[in-house]
């Protein structure tokens, strides 16, 4: 992981800068903490995406 150092909302997209990288994204999520059942929120138009969406729980030691 990175640690991150600011967001902002700048013109419809999140900037998220950490100590080396700045990324833009349509949404942020803040996933803190220590829950005991995953939540798998969902956006306009995640149904059109051809890729795999996991949720961080489905990580174990780097692995998915």
């Amino acid at each position: 992981g990175q640690e991150v150092v600011s967001t902002e909302y700048v013109g419809g997209k999140w900037q998220t800068e950490t100590h080396d990288t700045r990324y833009a994204s349509d949404n942020l999520i803040i996933a803190s903490g220590y829950t005991d059942e995953p939540f798998q929120p969902t956006f306009p138009g995640m149904d059109q995406f051809s890729g795999e969406v996991l949720h961080s729980s489905d990580y174990h030691n780097g692995v998915p």
